[in-house]
């Protein structure tokens, strides 16, 4: 499983981003919070589904990172009757409007149209035309979620979900078993880069290290290495921090 990812750099003493998201965006908030079993729960899900499915059903459906002509690029977050547009520099709610086709929404001076992957932005005068970058819309999905920190590991298949104010999610085995949990408060090694979280009642250790890391897989860039312990099995991979 771990020759799947490899550490592409090593410093003591760089900026530790991880710390940052255990020190700040989390510990701050957390220190109220305990695990108990009332809180934590494993899930066992049936095999044979796709990991990709499993771990995409819900956080990336509604939600798109478009890349566009000219360009131009932004974040849409769809909801009942309406949708959020992240622009550069300014954020708007759009209502909603009858199409033949696709999903149409309007206010009076734009006008967002989506048909799957593909979307119209008439927008300032300019109309864009854009397509869904997928992968980079899970990761957006889970932040705009409420988690605060998001790794993925192969071989076998892992999904790590976890923030302040939202249940933490793990999914391990390409999905087949999903850990949902309250962080406890981190223990932090500042020195040596490592944030270390336990969570005692399903023996499950959460290790974030400021480590450069590469998923070999597609070759995509983490700012950290992740390894995780769920009783006795070890998972290894990759994760950034989402804010």
């Amino acid at each position: 499983m771990n020759r799947l990812f490899r550490v592409i750099s090593v410093s003591g003493d760089l900026p530790c981003r991880v710390v940052k998201v255990g020190l700040i965006s989390l510990m701050g908030l957390l220190l109220g919070c305990s695990t108990t079993d009332s809180l934590n729960s494993v899930e066992v899900q049936p095999s044979g589904k796709a990991f990709s499915d499993i771990s995409n059903r819900s956080s990336a459906q509604n939600t798109f990172v478009y890349q566009c002509t000219d360009d131009y690029q932004f974040v849409a977050r769809l909801e009942d009757d309406s949708a959020w547009l992240f622009l550069p520099g300014k954020t708007l709610q759009l209502k909603a409007s009858r199409s033949a086709s696709g999903a149409h929404y309007e206010s009076a001076s734009v006008s967002y149209w989506s048909q799957g992957e593909e979307a119209t932005l008439k927008f300032d005068g300019h109309t864009y035309m854009c397509r869904n970058e997928r992968r980079k819309a899970v990761w957006e999905a889970a932040k705009l979620n409420g988690y605060d920190f998001r790794g993925v590991g192969n071989e076998p298949g892992w999904v790590l979900e976890m923030g302040q104010g939202s249940e933490s999610v793990l999914m391990t085995d390409y999905g087949q078993r999903k850990y949902t949990f309250q962080l406890p408060p981190p223990e932090n090694e500042v020195k040596k880069g490592v944030t270390l979280y336990r969570i005692v009642s399903q023996e499950i250790e959460i290790i974030i290290e400021n480590i450069a890391c590469e998923d070999s897989m597609n070759g995509e860039r983490f700012e950290t290495m992740v390894r995780i312990e769920v009783m006795g099995e070890n998972y290894r991979g990759c994760g950034r921090a989402l804010h």
